[in-house]
């Protein structure tokens, strides 16, 4: 798991464990990039798991269109709820990267709300 960089929270410190991302969310950046990233490096054209949308994401922190598109698409082939919002079932479900050609892993269980 040492290849994870961020598993995309929301909060204002590192233990923050809740998390509701969705279409037009833009103030926080950082946790877009972290989604984005791992979107594109676990699931997009070149994804080392899948290849479930195209084309790749630009990075640009940015929860428009194409993010909630290729999330939708993930949310599919991973058989959970599809709603195009990134939340806690999506978080768990997911493989995150670390970046490009880097490898992508499952947290190693799900994440408990306090």
């Amino acid at each position: 798991m040492n290849s994870i960089k961020q598993i995309p929270t929301s909060g204002t410190t590192v233990a923050a464990t809740s998390c509701d991302l969705r279409y037009g969310d833009n103030n926080n950046n950082a946790v877009r990039y972290g989604l984005q990233q791992s979107l594109n490096n676990c699931f997009g054209p070149n994804g080392s798991k899948a290849h479930v949308f195209s084309p790749a994401l630009t990075m640009d922190g940015d929860f428009g269109t194409k993010t909630q598109e290729a999330l939708l698409a993930v949310q599919d082939y991973l058989d959970i709820s599809i709603d195009g919002s990134y939340g806690p079932q999506t978080r768990d479900a997911m493989w995150w990267g670390s970046g490009p050609g880097g490898p992508c892993a499952k947290i190693a269980q799900p994440i408990q709300l306090a």
